[in-house]
């Protein structure tokens, strides 16, 4: 069994590209992957909504509430694009040469599901090529897969995703779980 640790400060080493993810050729690996920021970007999100709010004039306690449901409204309508389809592909080769496994883990919600598989069309992705696993917000990421993830039959784990506080609830349950941050460049 080979167990390799990263060891910064944050526990995850950063990638800006799937390129980075470090797999070796004679090892088995389960990949657990984050989508929204880690795979799809809606990359005027945050620039067009925070304008359009801004113009808006929400009062200071509902500008949180309100920013989100037009993030959320945004994403609805807009297509995404993936943040490295390339990178993505060749991990996915490589993966396929050993046997190894990705799912998904989305802080979704179990009814965006539609939607969920509906823009991992859009950016090239089969759905049904892949378990994708739906936490919400009501639990953190690192309890999700203790709880839903059987990891036993793996000895070789990477978990990607764009919050550092969704790689702090895994590190903290699975210190040996390798952790990368995706950051979009």
């Amino acid at each position: 069994m080979y167990v390799y640790v990263i060891f910064k400060s944050d526990m995850s080493k950063i990638i800006s590209s799937f390129y980075q993810v470090e797999l070796l050729n004679n090892l088995k690996y389960l990949i657990i992957c984050d989508i929204d920021g880690t795979i799809l970007h809606f990359p005027n999100c945050n620039k067009d909504c925070r304008e359009i709010i801004k113009d808006l004039s929400p009062r200071k306690e509902d500008y949180k509430k309100e920013l989100q449901q037009l993030k959320n409204m945004y994403i609805n309508i807009k297509e995404p694009i993936h943040t490295d389809y390339d990178g993505f592909v060749d991990m996915l080769n490589k993966l396929n040469k050993t046997n190894s496994k990705l799912i998904f883990l989305t802080a979704r919600n179990l009814e965006s599901d539609i939607l969920t598989k509906k823009h991992l069309r859009q950016i090239g992705i089969q759905p049904d090529d892949f378990e994708i696993h739906y936490a919400g917000t009501q639990i953190s990421k690192g309890e999700y897969i203790k709880k839903y993830i059987d990891l036993s039959c793996w000895e070789n784990i990477i978990f990607i995703d764009d919050y550092d506080s969704y790689i702090k609830s895994v590190t903290d349950i699975y210190p040996n779980i390798i952790c990368y941050k995706f950051c979009i460049q």
